[in-house]
């Protein structure tokens, strides 16, 4: 397979995986992690992190058993206590609700930690996951405890909490999203949040989009690699024709392009069979 094979092949699987391509592309920049935790994180834990100091790192604690469930986006972060600590972004990649989400927490945990600690000359540091979830049932944040049979408070001292910093992007107001510096962060949201929404996306796709491509801050490459990934996802959404949203988007100078590429990538992966 040659190169330009293997990049369709790349580029077939973006369309296959967008939730996760977009998700990891917003949240892989410190900024745009910084930014959402400063909205979404309690007020004690903002007080001991020093958000300023928050690092990506090429880091995963997502194992086998995981993958097909999750994945992550680890940063590293000082604290007050001049020690570190880590923080997960995690997205789940199902559409319902896991059963029990402080277990699949506490495994993810304990795979982070056993990972430190098999590494030479380092103590573990505290893992603070951060659940990301844009689903439509609804997520009640619940203890370990609150879903064991027979629960007794004498118990307590032996059971993990299993606790995790909870994002619902439903809970979210537009107007917070709108009011994040960075147009990547605010489009992605946006088209995350009210990706099962016809009427919205209908009306308001055009506006979201241009945030990226009115960004002063942007140059042209940046904003190029931003589109195929936010027209990648908009391709997916079954909500929403493709054609219908072109016509939406081509008044976009930009964005008319990248369109038009992406449709010439996907006409020849098509009549290549891949």
């Amino acid at each position: 397979m040659d190169e330009k094979q293997k990049q369709r092949h790349k580029d077939k699987a973006l369309v296959h995986q967008p939730h996760d391509k977009l998700f990891k592309a917003v949240f892989k920049t410190p900024a745009h992690a910084v930014e959402v935790l400063r909205v979404c994180a309690p007020p004690a834990l903002l007080a001991v992190l020093r958000l300023e100091s928050l690092q990506a790192t090429d880091t995963s604690f997502v194992d086998k058993k995981l993958a097909g469930s999750m994945a992550d986006i680890v940063y590293e972060c000082q604290t007050t206590a001049a020690a570190w600590a880590y923080v997960t972004f995690i997205i789940d990649h199902k559409s319902t609700l896991p059963p029990y989400p402080p277990y699949k927490v506490m495994y993810y945990q304990n795979q982070a930690w056993g990972q430190q600690l098999r590494e030479q000359g380092r103590k573990p540091a505290p893992v603070i996951p951060v659940l990301f979830y844009h689903g439509k049932e609804s997520w009640k944040v619940r203890p370990w405890k609150a879903y064991l049979e027979g629960w007794d408070e004498a118990f307590s001292p032996y059971t993990p909490n299993g606790g995790y910093l909870f994002i619902d992007l439903s809970t979210l107001s537009d107007e917070q999203i709108r009011s994040f510096r960075s147009a990547f962060l605010k489009t992605a949201l946006l088209l995350m949040k009210h990706r099962l929404e016809r009427n919205y996306l209908l009306t308001n796709l055009d506006e979201v989009v241009n945030f990226v491509e009115s960004e002063r801050s942007l140059d042209a490459e940046a904003k190029i690699t931003i589109l195929q990934l936010v027209l990648r996802y908009v391709q997916s959404l079954k909500i929403i024709d493709w054609e219908e949203a072109k016509r939406l988007l081509q008044p976009l100078t930009l964005t008319n392009q990248v369109m038009s590429v992406l449709e010439e990538v996907k006409l020849e992966a098509y009549q290549e069979g891949i």
